[in-house]
């Protein structure tokens, strides 16, 4: 057998290398089990941290759902008180509106030229033509429109479409805003009856053929009657068409409620014959008093009698 001296022999290089390479696949071994014992405990404390975010997040998100909730509860009970506020508030300012309106409307003084405008296209020129002994008698005056159930109607004086004598020819009237003279027999006309007066000085006409004119003012013209009694002092306008002035538009006089006779209003107004069956128009109220009637002594200058409105069978 062949000896190497000072040397190693090839089976002891062999076997070093082997122990060599398993020493280094040991500390492999070992350093990749210890890798991965890291890397597990690292991935383990990784997912402990995003389960733990996780937590983190839903406990936000459920703490933002509550803030909400409570915001959206608290946002509707502003919504609905503030509803109610402003729906008060308007309903403040509204009364507050009308208060102030009809507090300027009751501050505001009425004109004349209001009230004779208000109610000049409502009083109507007649005339009548009567036969006597053989002559043609002519009598003139004024009436105030009205409706009663829904039919057009003048209210005049008894004797200014009722002769003292003579027997009935024809009537015609005319409205100071209409141009037409509409003839109507003496069919249409009813005279007033009361138990207070056997003959009260007041007649009714009905406007059986009327213009386009007279309809318009059957639909728009209101009533308007004096609800109370007008106090001593109060100013009163008399509409007519008096035979001083024109018979193609009213004249206008004005004068106070001297006194109460009876059933009618005395006035200082200046009243003659053409004023019979005219308006007595109340200033401040604008509403009809009544009809003027006739003066103490028949003439101009001397205090008249307004028939009053209550005597009257609307």
């Amino acid at each position: 057998m062949t000896k190497y001296q000072g040397s190693i022999s090839p089976v002891q290089a062999g076997r070093a290398i082997v122990a060599s390479i398993l020493l280094v696949v040991t500390i492999l071994v070992l350093a990749v089990r210890d890798t991965t014992t890291i890397l597990s405990e690292e991935n383990q404390r990784l997912r402990d941290q995003v389960v733990l975010l996780t937590t983190e997040q839903s406990q936000q998100q459920k703490l933002i759902e509550d803030l909400a909730n409570e915001l959206s509860v608290e946002l509707e009970g502003l919504r609905s008180e503030t509803t109610t506020q402003i729906e008060a508030a308007r309903k403040t300012v509204a009364a507050t509106k009308e208060e102030l309106e009809n507090a300027i409307e009751e501050g505001k003084e009425v004109t004349l030229t209001e009230v004779v405008n208000a109610w000049r296209g409502r009083i109507a020129f007649i005339q009548c033509e009567f036969n006597f002994l053989g002559a043609r008698l002519t009598q003139r005056g004024a009436a105030t429109f009205f409706v009663f159930d829904d039919t057009p109607t003048l209210v005049t004086n008894r004797h200014v479409v009722e002769g003292f004598s003579g027997d009935f020819v024809k009537c015609h009237y005319r409205f100071p805003k209409d141009d037409d003279n509409i003839q109507f027999p003496e069919s249409v006309i009813a005279f007033g009856a009361s138990d207070e007066l056997e003959e009260p000085d007041y007649a009714t006409v009905e406007l059986t053929s009327p213009n386009p004119y007279v309809r318009t003012l059957q639909r728009t013209a209101q009533a308007q009657i004096c609800a109370t009694r007008p106090q001593i002092g109060d100013e009163v306008i008399i509409l007519g068409f008096p035979t001083i002035g024109s018979s193609r538009d009213v004249t206008a006089t004005e004068g106070i409620i001297a006194a109460v006779e009876e059933n009618y209003y005395v006035t200082s107004a200046k009243v003659d014959s053409g004023n019979s069956g005219g308006a007595a128009i109340h200033v401040e109220d604008q509403c009809y008093l009544g009809i003027p009637t006739f003066t103490a002594l028949g003439q101009a200058e001397s205090l008249a009698r307004i028939l009053r409105a209550d005597q009257i069978d609307f």
